[in-house]
């Protein structure tokens, strides 16, 4: 969706949406960039602007939403049985923990871990968890306010 943050026309920085090819990714190289939201479009933009050779990425976020890793998302595409919502997370784990993070903790995640609601699809990516890793990308909870 689209949104206008409140001193955007004094902004010194480049802001653009992340649909079409209205954004030159290489604008981002030694910059630090802020995207808004944590769908996999933001993901994919941090790929791409670390890529791009961007100097840190911050995704800020009103709340967190789960990624999942890539050999997670082909052992669910493989699997004969729909693994349990259990099993993912515990699948999932390993790479949170590398980013100092916990799939459990997340606010879609049922209580009883039998559920796993959110209102976005699942970035699929193990580049998110890198980046965090290796101090390259944050994920900010909070709005952004001027």
């Amino acid at each position: 969706r689209e949104e206008t943050f409140t001193g955007e026309a004094v902004f010194g920085g480049l802001i653009s949406y992340g649909i079409g090819a209205g954004f030159n990714y290489d604008d981002a190289r030694g910059k630090r960039v802020a995207i808004c939201g944590m769908g996999s479009l933001a993901v994919e933009s941090l790929r791409t602007c670390l890529e791009k050779s961007a100097r840190t990425c911050y995704i800020v976020c009103r709340r967190r939403n789960l990624a999942m890793p890539r050999a997670v998302s082909w052992f669910i595409n493989q699997s004969a049985f729909p693994p349990t919502v259990a099993e993912v997370l515990m699948a999932m784990a390993p790479m949170y923990h590398i980013s100092n993070d916990d799939p459990w903790a997340y606010s879609a995640v049922s209580p009883d871990a039998a559920l796993i609601q959110q209102q976005t699809r699942f970035s699929v990516s193990d580049f998110l968890f890198i980046a965090q890793y290796y101090g390259r990308a944050e994920v900010v909870l909070g709005e952004v306010k001027r």
